[in-house]
């Protein structure tokens, strides 16, 4: 089993990353991808339970290091759980592969210093290559349809690497705007039980409320950046998470919006709907 860790954000890689691992011999049954239609949790399975089972068992571990990885909860556990699997016992492969939106001096803060990670090169991809060779035992094409096979991944991801180049260049204060655009669009979207977690954190009075990390609602708030989780200590499965900044300006530019939200807190607690 061969491992894809990454933030949803960075899919449009991802999926070509995926499409080159099946080019070069490795079976879909054989890729866990969560973002991927086919390859990741299945239905009627529980997220962390088919994520701990399936990285229990896979051999090659690709880690594709981004922005986006780096600021994901759940993808810094799945790179600290790979650390963890690294042992001679277990013989695990793990491929780090930095995206150049992330400088050396920020993923040095994830993994030790003297850790080798690779960027996206022809040359990377043969190391990829000879890990995959490694962990899968697999046979190999002829060098010409290896080298079409990297140009290719190389050519459909040039898009993707622009995109990640200009957002990490745009200031704090675009990145601000750019949020709440982004707010603005998702709001008329969010469900019911989206927004009795955003009552209960507005309007509780303590600015923060704990949620399992393994909720799906949970996971959907925090994945379109509506909410962060604010420490890393927990009680079992359960953290304590408060709204991101954008999205306080947002409630408090948006009277219409917080007052839809305070008549959702007064209804859950007059029916303690939610104890």
């Amino acid at each position: 089993m061969v491992f894809v860790s990454h933030s949803s954000k960075d899919i449009s890689f991802v999926e070509q990353l995926c499409l080159f691992l099946k080019d070069i011999g490795i079976t879909p049954e054989e890729i866990f991808c969560s973002s991927v239609e086919g390859q990741g949790v299945k239905s009627g399975k529980r997220i962390s339970d088919e994520i701990k089972t399936t990285m229990q068992q896979s051999e090659l571990f690709i880690y594709v290091i981004t922005k986006n990885f780096l600021a994901s909860p759940y993808c810094v556990q799945e790179l600290s759980a790979g650390w963890v699997l690294d042992n001679p016992d277990c013989k695990k492969h793990l491929f780090l592969l930095k995206m150049p939106d992330v400088t050396p001096d920020e993923i040095n803060g994830f993994v030790n210093a003297d850790f080798k990670y690779n960027e996206l090169t022809s040359e990377s991809l043969d190391e990829l290559i000879d890990d995959i060779s490694e962990a899968c035992n697999l046979s190999w094409k002829k060098a010409t349809e290896i080298g079409r096979m990297k140009k290719l991944l190389l050519e459909n991801s040039k898009e993707f690497v622009q995109h990640v180049v200009a957002q990490a260049t745009i200031s704090a204060q675009e990145k601000f705007a750019q949020k709440i655009a982004e707010l603005e669009e998702q709001i008329p979207y969010l469900n019911e039980a989206e927004k009795e977690i955003i009552a209960e954190i507005f309007c509780c009075g303590r600015g923060c409320t704990d949620l399992e990390i393994t909720d799906g609602v949970t996971a959907l708030l925090e994945n379109k950046h509506i909410i962060r989780r604010l420490t890393t200590i927990s009680d079992g499965l359960y953290f304590s998470y408060g709204f991101q900044p954008w999205f306080e300006q947002y409630l408090r530019k948006n009277k219409t919006f917080a007052e839809d939200i305070k008549q959702i807190y007064k209804k859950d607690n007059e029916s303690h709907s939610r104890w």
